[in-house]
C-alpha cells in the first residue's frame, strides 16, 4: 500500500486512512501483477491511530 508492505496471504488487516492510496498486488519477487488506486473519504482519525504512514 503506497509503496509499503501491507500484508501477505488472504487476510490483511488495514484500518482505512483518509486520502488517496495505491494498492499493488506483487509476486514473490516483488514484480507488480496488478494495481488499483483508491480514495478513502469519511474515515475517522483517532489519536494514536494505527495504519498511519
Amino acid at each position: 500500500m503506497d509503496g509499503w508492505p501491507l500484508g501477505q496471504g488472504a487476510d490483511v488487516a488495514w484500518l482505512p486512512w483518509p486520502g488517496r492510496h495505491v494498492v499493488q498486488l506483487t509476486d514473490a519477487r516483488g514484480a507488480v501483477l496488478d494495481e488499483v488506486r483508491i480514495e478513502v473519504r469519511g474515515a475517522g482519525v483517532a489519536a494514536g491511530g494505527a495504519g498511519a504512514r
